[in-house]
């Protein structure tokens, strides 16, 4: 059984090889050269937005292999949830923000969970 401060260092190994398979010019969940909504231009124009689309795109893809067939449905209705709440904030630097805040927040709840029901 994994400890938790080695669970977290694991994850944070893994968060870090997907900030830096990013790439420093592109949000991690859309390609910048076609973005053409206000809120996806908005991501593009901000490192702090960019690298919060980072974290929440790896924090979801980790998630999706993580979780069984069930869970994996209600993650992808979570997530189109959070893209309508995105777009919705328009080019709202404050509003995509928070949106961006509380969908990490969920993630990484549903990431503990896991942990939590070790071992691995």
């Amino acid at each position: 059984m994994i400890d938790i401060s080695a669970r977290r260092r694991i994850f944070g190994v893994l968060l870090a090889a997907g900030l830096a398979l990013a790439g420093p010019a592109s949000a991690a969940s859309f390609d910048c050269a076609v973005a053409h909504h206000p809120d996806e231009a908005a991501v593009c124009a901000s490192r702090a937005l960019s690298e919060q689309d980072v974290r929440m795109d790896t924090l979801y893809g980790v998630l999706t292999r993580l979780v069984g067939m069930g869970a994996r449905g209600d993650l992808v209705d979570a997530q189109r949830a959070f893209l309508a709440r995105r777009s919705a904030c328009a080019a709202n630097a404050a509003c995509l923000s928070a949106a961006y805040d509380a969908r990490i927040a969920a993630l990484e709840a549903a990431l503990a969970q896991i942990y939590a029901r070790g071992p691995f």
